[in-house]
């Protein structure tokens, strides 16, 4: 954030997510991929963080292939020994 293409301080970037989570609300996840991920990177990352809040994983096969890696490590974590 602070050394990307354009810096951006933490407090900015807040106020800048709120309100893109806010404007997306209610807008179906395939109409903003459809019009706006291919342009706007913040749409993309905003998109990739409402799927993580709903599913509790990334999008796409490398979120579930992650998803599962991490639950075969914490049932391996929780086995009494």
């Amino acid at each position: 954030m602070e050394f990307g293409i354009t810096p951006m301080k933490a407090i900015a970037y807040r106020l800048f997510a709120r309100r893109l989570r806010e404007a997306m609300a209610g807008f179906p996840e395939a109409h903003l991929m459809a019009k706006l991920s291919h342009h706007r990177l913040a749409v993309t990352d905003m998109l990739a963080t409402r799927f993580f809040d709903t599913h509790g994983r990334l999008p796409a096969a490398e979120g579930e292939a992650v998803q599962i890696a991490a639950d075969r490590l914490l049932g391996r974590v929780r086995r009494p020994a």
